[in-house]
């Protein structure tokens, strides 16, 4: 059963030369906006870092230099009044993708400081396909010495990718209700390798 994009290829085998040219036009059109759009999100981290720079050192400093705590600007133009004060931040992160020292560190400085009750701990088990009773049994077994535990399905994005891609090309695609319900989209896409 041809699916309706290859009925639309042999439809269209008649004179190919004004839709070539088309096609050619917006895959250059594609390219273009494609480039604009990493270069407006290069520009806005830009930007994102300097009013980073801005709020968080430049405006502190020259503030303390005037010795004042707020600031006001009537409106101009187009831009609305505003009005600038001075306050304190606060930002405090173990982060994940820090190395295993430097974590332990700041969990040893978090229990010196008395902050230990802070940290929380998480047990993780990963278990196998078909396996799924021996998980909800070691989690059973959580919940009887009073901790919570929580079983959850997952599957990777990837391997459902595959099934999918592997079901249409048996011919066996799911109706549109099951693809919708496993969050899945079959058509077709361009995309552009940049060199």
């Amino acid at each position: 059963m041809p699916s309706d994009f290859d009925a639309l290829l042999e439809a269209s085998a008649v004179d190919t030369a004004p839709t070539l040219e088309r096609l050619r036009a917006t895959v250059a059109e594609f390219r273009d906006a494609t480039r604009e759009a990493s270069d407006l999100e290069e520009r806005l981290k830009e930007v994102r870092e300097r009013l980073t720079t801005i709020e968080r050192t430049t405006l502190p400093n020259l503030f303390a230099e005037a010795g004042v705590a707020s600031m006001s600007l009537d409106a101009e133009g187009n831009h609305p009044a505003v009005e600038a004060k001075l306050s304190d931040f606060y930002r405090a992160n173990i982060a994940s993708g820090w190395d295993d020292l430097r974590r332990k560190k700041g969990f040893e400085t978090l229990e010196r400081l008395g902050l230990a009750p802070l940290i929380k701990v998480e047990v993780t088990a990963r278990f196998g396909r078909g396996e799924s009773d021996e998980a909800r049994q070691i989690a059973e077994m959580i919940r009887a010495t009073g901790h919570s535990a929580e079983v959850e399905n997952s599957v990777s994005h990837m391997t459902l990718t595959s099934a999918v891609k592997e079901l249409h090309q048996q011919g066996n695609l799911p109706g549109p209700e099951d693809l919708d319900a496993i969050g899945a989209v079959v058509g077709k896409q361009v995309k552009l390798k940049f060199k």
